[in-house]
């Protein structure tokens, strides 16, 4: 992470450093086989769009959590949030370099949320 910091900007340096305080380390566990899986609906907040998932319900998880590849394939990229610098991930094939911010639908249930955006291998989504 210091290399990372040094080729920012002295003012996106700071930024970085002072994350540091507020962001926790990040950790992702699998499910060896024995998994919950529920029916989420993933909603764009630009226009509206909505896209039916699953999300695998991880209680070792820190996190909710969305894979990069499902982020490119429905065009989510117009809500991302990219951080000053990656943060490394736990238990997982990459780092998280930012967030997704959607309305997500669970039931009768619906919130903005944040997700971390990161690898996930064959999952779309991990809620935590």
């Amino acid at each position: 992470m210091v290399l990372e910091t040094r080729k920012l900007s002295p003012t996106k340096a700071l930024e970085a450093v002072k994350s540091f305080k507020s962001k926790k380390n990040f950790t992702v566990v699998g499910t060896k086989g024995k998994d919950l899986k529920i029916k989420v609906t993933i909603e764009k907040i630009s226009d509206g769009t909505q896209i039916q998932s699953e999300a695998l319900l991880d209680s070792g998880t820190t996190g909710t959590y969305v894979n990069q590849d499902y982020v490119k394939k429905n065009n989510l990229e117009d809500s991302f949030e990219k951080l000053p610098i990656k943060m490394l991930v736990y238990n997982a094939d990459g780092s998280i370099e930012g967030f997704v911010e959607v309305r997500m639908i669970i039931g009768d249930h619906a919130e903005r949320i944040k997700l971390a955006v990161t690898n996930l291998g064959n999952t779309d989504i991990f809620l935590g």
